[in-house]
């Protein structure tokens, strides 16, 4: 991985490395487009030169869901996620019983803040959600 800072520190022989940052990624996908979409924004961020950052993704598409023990199973991961993405293929909607789940999974989230993406094609949402407010402040 590429690092931005990099050099001595003074009176110390050492080369300097800034610390690592470890983000975990929850992705909730319509299709594998969707999901790949998601991991290539990850693997961008991954080598942008501003620091030392690893994604640790976790992928659950709509279809797996249906099941119970599925969802339970995501709903620890968006439990315990820094990061929670939601990719949609254009034109597709995020059906009723996902939209509950989803939603019931962000009101049990352990974090103060998340930082919400929604990625569709081209575009993408981020939205960071405070454990303090009652309204996401969003930025397209």
């Amino acid at each position: 991985m590429n690092t931005a800072i990099s050099g001595r520190v003074a009176g110390n022989d050492r080369p300097f490395a800034p610390p690592r940052v470890v983000l975990k990624a929850a992705v909730v996908y319509d299709d594998s487009a969707a999901g790949q979409r998601a991991l290539k924004v990850f693997d961008r961020l991954e080598r942008q030169p501003f620091g030392n950052l690893q994604v640790h993704p976790v992928l659950w598409r709509f279809d797996r869901l249906a099941q119970t023990l599925n969802r339970c199973r995501a709903a620890e991961d968006l439990a315990d996620a820094d990061v929670i993405v939601l990719s949609l293929t254009e034109g597709e909607s995020v059906p009723g019983w996902i939209e509950t789940w989803f939603d019931s999974c962000l009101n049990r989230k352990r974090a103060a803040a998340t930082l919400l993406l929604l990625f569709r094609e081209e575009e993408a949402w981020v939205a960071v959600e405070s454990k303090s407010d009652s309204d996401p402040s969003v930025i397209q």
